[in-house]
């Protein structure tokens, strides 16, 4: 082999890598990574608005701080979307989610304002204040 094809090579691989971490996590490796856990959600640099624990068979509960909290689900798509509905609303939400180094980001599907999300795993419980609470 000679030394220019090695280097191109080397080359090469440098490119692909950021694009390699820069793929959205499919609905398999995003399962493996939050399941039994849970985490919080918020922008970088800003503190978390929400919280929600991933349950066995892709169940979640979700509850924005200080209020009730809501069950739902969540599936993929073929795009690699996991998208999320709640029985408080029937309206699927789409996110892409992407593995950094201990950490995860996400962007919402369809954002005009193109925010970035931080998902970040708390040993936190949940919130959930509910009706009746304290009766």
């Amino acid at each position: 082999m000679k030394l220019n094809d090695l280097l191109s090579g080397v080359v090469l691989a440098c490119i692909a890598l950021p694009t390699l971490a820069n793929e959205p996590m499919t609905g398999a490796q995003f399962e493996r990574y939050t399941m039994g856990r849970t985490y919080t959600f918020g922008h970088p640099g800003v503190a978390p608005y929400g919280i929600e624990l991933y349950r066995p068979n892709r169940q979640v509960t979700w509850a924005v701080f200080s209020d009730v909290c809501v069950d739902g689900y969540w599936y993929d798509t073929p795009e690699n979307e996991i998208c999320f509905v709640y029985d408080d609303n029937p309206i699927h939400k789409c996110w892409l989610f992407f593995k950094q180094v201990d950490t995860l980001t996400a962007d919402f599907v369809g954002d005009p304002n193109d925010l970035e999300y931080e998902v970040v795993q708390t040993s936190a419980s949940m919130p959930c204040l509910g009706p009746m609470v304290g009766v």
